[in-house]
């Protein structure tokens, strides 16, 4: 019984050191992140609002004051990159259409909707925890921080059925 007593501390102390390494980790990153994006907004010269999901939303124009509500669609016309690199990860250069209520749409998107106005331009920022954190999806990297300069082009209202 005295030799398990050792292991069994030792074993515990190594997950709570794990634990602790871990959260550190996330510390890190996140502030990392932070620091990244608010170069990126310093050296954009835009203005940016932070939405409820956590994604930064810069209007630059918008020539319509239509509404998007929760059930249209809106075409779509995006940019995406990787704010580590650059490297452009996302090209939709003719529209497409996305359903605002869409379960697999990214919550930040469904902010955006909802936000702007039809024939709206705009850049977005999704931080990592906003997109698709530690998963790796195609060609986007885990912790990946994301940018999209975005058109939307129209919308289709719902439809109102009685």
């Amino acid at each position: 019984m005295k030799t398990t007593k050792p292991i069994i501390l030792s074993l515990f102390t190594l997950v709570v050191i794990l634990l602790i390494s871990s959260c550190s980790n996330k510390q890190i990153l996140l502030e990392a992140e932070q620091l990244q994006i608010l170069n990126f907004i310093q050296s954009s010269g835009l203005d940016f609002d932070t939405l409820p999901s956590g994604v930064l939303l810069h209007v630059d124009t918008s020539y319509d004051s239509t509404a998007i509500y929760p059930n249209d669609q809106v075409l779509l016309v995006y940019t995406g990159y990787n704010l580590d690199n650059n490297d452009k990860i996302f090209i939709k250069n003719d529209s497409v259409y996305i359903a605002v209520n869409d379960p697999y749409l990214l919550d930040g998107w469904r902010d955006i909707f909802l936000t702007v106005k039809n024939k709206t331009y705009g850049t977005a920022i999704f931080p990592f925890y906003a997109a698709y954190n530690k998963k790796r999806i195609a060609n986007v990297a885990p912790y990946s921080t994301l940018v999209f300069d975005f058109y939307v082009e129209k919308y289709e209202p719902q439809n109102q059925q009685k």
